[in-house]
């Protein structure tokens, strides 16, 4: 088996500033977050923090912030099992997946957002994908790669190996065929899911 990797993703930090009003529950949703904020803590001092997946709680960690909550299925999920009256904070991308933007719409308490980071298509993405040519399977992590590969792989896509279940949807959504998904988080785990398919 031969692998080709193609970046669909690249994630680019804003240099936005916190909001001035904090308080209640910091949300994250991305371990990027702890890339582009590695002094997240003084941001964040005395907030309860949610996380989605071990992943972002391990990457928090190692920037000093422990993780209150931890979601194991996507964004939507955990906003939806907060309180409904507590304030958040949500801090993540600029443009988040559909499922956290409607979370934070229906939440009932005040919710702010920081946007730190912008996730952005490569330049290079359709020139690399092309010349890549036809494949068996194309693995991708995340709602916005399977997006990007959707209007980037021409008329007929390979079939698609996904990681989790919103990045399924994701998938499905854009029309994609859908012929493995790895629940366990992390790219071992999607590339064992490959290799059992």
């Amino acid at each position: 088996m031969q692998t080709v990797h193609v970046p669909l993703v690249s994630l680019q930090p804003t240099g936005s500033r916190p909001p001035a009003h904090r308080g209640g529950t910091a949300v994250i949703t991305s371990a990027a977050v702890a890339r582009f904020l590695p002094d997240l803590t003084a941001h964040i001092n005395g907030m309860k923090v949610a996380a989605v997946g071990r992943a972002t709680q391990r990457a928090l960690e190692e920037i000093g912030v422990h993780a209150d909550v931890v979601g194991v299925a996507g964004g939507r999920e955990l906003i939806e099992g907060l309180r409904p009256e507590e304030a958040l904070l949500y801090i993540g991308a600029s443009a988040p997946s559909e499922g956290v933007v409607a979370a934070l719409m229906q939440h009932k308490g005040r919710v702010e957002r920081w946007s730190v980071y912008d996730n952005v298509q490569p330049s290079q993405a359709a020139a690399s994908l092309a010349e890549v040519g036809e494949v068996d399977l194309t693995a991708l992590t995340s709602p916005s790669a399977a997006w990007r590969y959707s209007r980037l792989a021409g008329p007929e896509p390979a079939a698609v190996a996904v990681l989790g279940a919103t990045t399924a949807a994701a998938a499905r959504t854009a029309g994609l065929d859908v012929a493995v998904c790895s629940e366990e988080p992390g790219l071992s785990a999607l590339a064992a899911a490959i290799l059992e398919a």
